[in-house]
């Protein structure tokens, strides 16, 4: 079988809402900042301060990214103290495994 044969079948496959998922998941995840903090949290949990540093933004910009992040279920929290520490979800693992297959072929 051939692969558009195997892609035209999942395709036939998915339901409109599950479709209209994917697309909202990529969707929130398209903006650039979104993806350096993504392959940032790739390597390991990361404290807000951190991630600021990593990214090269200020400290309101990178928790309303992280916001859409975890509404969209690819980063998950955690509080220490008076510190917040993000990691990445299993979806958000996905996610940036197919940054970092799409990034080696560039």
């Amino acid at each position: 079988m051939s692969t558009i044969t195997m892609r035209a079948s999942k395709f036939d496959q998915a339901s409109k809402e599950q479709l209209r998922r994917v697309a909202i998941l990529f969707q929130k995840a398209s903006v650039p900042t979104r993806f350096q903090i993504l392959l940032t949290l790739s390597e390991g949990e990361k404290s807000a301060g951190d991630l600021c540093a990593e990214v090269a933004q200020s400290r309101a910009a990178v928790s309303q990214h992280l916001a859409i992040l975890r509404h969209s279920g690819i980063v998950r929290a955690r509080r220490e103290g008076q510190f917040q520490y993000y990691e990445l979800t299993d979806l958000g693992r996905e996610l940036a495994a197919v940054a970092d297959r799409i990034l080696e072929l560039e």
